[in-house]
C-alpha cells in the first residue's frame, strides 16, 4: 500500500451515526460544520440512487436475456 502525503490543509468532521463515529473529511475550510454534513448527505442520496439504478439495469438486462428465445438452427441440409 502505497501511502501519499497531503499537500493542504483538511478539516475533519466527527458525527456519531448509528452507534459508530464517522469522519467526514473536507478541503474547503471555510464550509461550516452544518455544511459539511448536509453535503455529505447529498452526496450519499446520490450514491445511493447509483446503486439502485445500476441494480435495476442488471435485473431488467438479466430479464431481458432470459426471456429472449432461443434461435432455431436448423440441421437440414
Amino acid at each position: 500500500m502505497m501511502l501519499k502525503t497531503l499537500k493542504c490543509a483538511v478539516r475533519v468532521v466527527w458525527i456519531y451515526r448509528r452507534s459508530q463515529w464517522v469522519a467526514l473529511f473536507t478541503t474547503d475550510l471555510d464550509l461550516t460544520v452544518e455544511q459539511i454534513i448536509e453535503y455529505y448527505g447529498a452526496r450519499w442520496k446520490i450514491e445511493a440512487a447509483f446503486k439502485e439504478i445500476k441494480q435495476e439495469i442488471g435485473s431488467s438486462k438479466a430479464k431481458l436475456e432470459t426471456t429472449m428465445p432461443l434461435p432455431i438452427i436448423s440441421t437440414s441440409a
